[in-house]
């Protein structure tokens, strides 16, 4: 006679058994991962996803950090859109971080906008003291959205100007408009901290200047859009590639550095050269119509084919945000370009073009 006995496993013991599975997998992961043993790793953050970041997307999707002998871990801000890769981890890291064994490590290699670390810099000194070794994006390219009375940006003067941060690059293009514009930044206008596409619909501000995608809303939802910043052809230190010092004094992180700095390279080529490979990069991992990722890459000629540091741009921020604190820096305390110059004169940048 057979009698069947069902048995109720606690959590915690499932959870055990879960774990002894896992480990099982981690370690022939392991075992299986030392054919790649010979590439560099290197965690990358990619905290914000505006275009000038795609390069490094492509990147990834290409194969071309393997190409140039390096393991990297893309660390991506959320995607705005529905279905957009969430990160890009190695498997390995993700069962350990799954598991409790690992805690989230540091990134080696940080690509944001150079202008806002700047700024966090002067204000917070326990802020990490980065330096600039390349970027995709030294140009302004904002737009400044008004309700739908205003007409000009003559109008804005005694209005709320909206601004998503006091420390970002759309704070820069505001303060250069105020400036260009001739206005009193306190007596002519009001800055509003933060001022969304959200704060202008509920007409809590009366302007903003917006990215792309407040610049689509725009478009959808009849508010004018009085300015594209492009225009003023005014340079700002953006997306950028970024270490510390302490941490490039290692030759081997120098080593990596030097083929991040490849492959980036050539992903900017593949970029300009590429479309519709840029379109589905955009609608594979940000998850992007089509409509919208064409609209996007059109919008999407500033990205420098050469991606060395925004030394113009840095020296503008240096400027506008004048200061006690500012003024014990020169331009070069902020960036590196041996890097970029040492690619470019062995003739590799220009080899990508041919």
């Amino acid at each position: 006679m057979r009698v069947n006995v069902k048995m109720k496993i606690p959590n915690r013991i499932r959870v055990g058994i879960l774990k002894l599975g896992l480990l099982s997998v981690v370690a022939a992961i392991g075992a299986g991962c030392t054919s790649g043993q010979d590439r560099m790793p290197l965690i990358v953050a990619v905290p914000a996803r505006q275009m000038s970041k795609a390069p490094f997307v492509i990147a990834a999707d290409q194969g071309l950090y393997e190409k140039h002998g390096l393991d990297v871990e893309l660390w991506l801000g959320e995607p705005a859109f529905e279905g957009g890769v969430k990160t890009h981890l190695r498997l390995w890291t993700s069962v350990r971080m799954l598991l409790g064994l690992e805690e989230a490590p540091e990134p080696d290699i940080t690509t944001d906008g150079y202008t806002p670390r700047m700024l966090d810099q002067m204000k917070d000194p326990g802020a990490p003291r980065l330096i600039a070794l390349g970027s995709t994006d030294c140009s302004l390219h904002f737009y400044v959205i008004a309700r739908p009375e205003i007409k000009s940006l003559e109008e804005l003067k005694g209005k709320r100007l909206g601004l998503n941060s006091d420390v970002s690059t759309s704070n820069f293009a505001g303060l250069l408009m105020i400036q260009r514009m001739g206005w009193d930044r306190v007596q002519d206008i009001s800055i509003m901290i933060p001022g969304r596409m959200e704060d202008l619909r509920k007409g809590r501000v009366d302007g903003i200047v917006g990215n792309d995608g407040d610049l689509e809303a725009a478009q959808r939802e009849g508010f004018p859009v009085l300015e594209h910043t492009q225009d003023w052809n005014e340079r700002v230190a953006g997306t950028s590639i970024m270490v510390t010092r302490e941490w490039l004094q290692d030759p081997m992180h120098r080593e990596a550095v030097r083929r991040f700095l490849m492959a980036t390279a050539e992903a900017v080529a593949l970029f300009h050269q590429r479309p519709e490979l840029v379109v589905e990069v955009l609608m594979k991992w940000e998850g992007m119509d089509r409509e919208i990722a064409e609209s996007r890459y059109k919008r999407t000629d500033y990205i420098p084919r050469k991606p060395y540091p925004c030394v113009e741009g840095i020296e503008n921020t240096m400027r506008l945000h004048d200061s006690n604190e500012m003024r014990r820096y020169q331009p070069e305390d902020f960036y590196d370009d041996s890097f970029m110059r040492e690619l470019d004169e062995s003739g590799f940048l220009d080899g990508l073009y041919k």
